[in-house]
Order: structure tokens, then sequence, then C-alpha cells
């Protein structure tokens, strides 16, 4: 599964243990952590639909025939 950040801070705060954030306490950078974990241990898709809390979406690829999904993290 390739996972796209919407900025170099959400990319960094995943890929950097020790990276803070000003923007983000704590609390919410640890569960933020806690979803990327979720989706690197997904096999299939399906094994994210099944969480409802994530809100999974597909999203329009304009005719590519890759699929691609939005993530409420």
């Amino acid at each position: 599964m390739q996972i796209e950040f919407g900025d170099e801070d959400l990319r960094r705060l995943a890929e950097d243990r020790d990276a803070t954030s000003r923007q983000w306490d704590r609390g919410v950078i640890a569960a933020y952590r806690m979803r990327l974990q979720i989706l690197d241990g997904a096999v299939a898709i399906r094994d994210v639909q099944a969480l409802r809390s994530l809100d999974v979406k597909e999203i329009d690829t304009g005719g590519r025939t890759d699929k691609c999904y939005s993530v409420r993290l």
C-alpha cells in the first residue's frame, strides 16, 4: 500500500519517531501514528474498510486504472 502525505510535516511525523510539531499536540501525533500502523499492517483494502472509523472513500483517479482511496486519520 502506498501512502501519500498532505504535506512535509505529516510525512516527517510518520517517518521520524522523534519528530514533534508546533501544529499538533502529543496526543494527536500518537493517534496519527497508531492509524498509520494500522494502514501499514493492512494486507488488502478490505482490511482498512473493515475499520469504519477510518471512513475509507474511493477517489476519482481521472481514468487511471489503479484505484485510490482517502482515509480519515
